[in-house]
């Protein structure tokens, strides 16, 4: 998605072109896309941090099924899992 400061220098980048001034043009699109670049890279690396913050942050449960401790998300627990409480 293109943001409007984006837009706007496409749109100049256009007017330079239509002018006769390609050099101008061709330099405002070399910019635009650079920073079309950065701001999807740290779109993307903010997604993922907060995908990790989500998965660190999410509740965990402490129980032991069959004998065997598990730690597991709240929503695999099932009927008989014994449930240990406290730190």
């Amino acid at each position: 998605m293109l943001e409007p400061t984006n837009l706007l220098l496409l749109a100049c980048a256009l007017i330079y072109g239509l002018i006769g001034e390609p050099q101008e043009a061709a330099i405002l699109l070399v910019f635009v896309a650079g920073i079309s670049l950065l701001d999807a890279w740290q779109q993307r690396r903010s997604r993922r941090a907060l995908a990790e913050l989500a998965r660190l942050s999410a509740p965990l449960a402490h129980v032991r099924r069959d004998g065997v401790e598990l730690v597991l998300p709240p929503e695999q627990l099932s009927p008989g899992d014994q449930l240990r409480l406290g730190g």
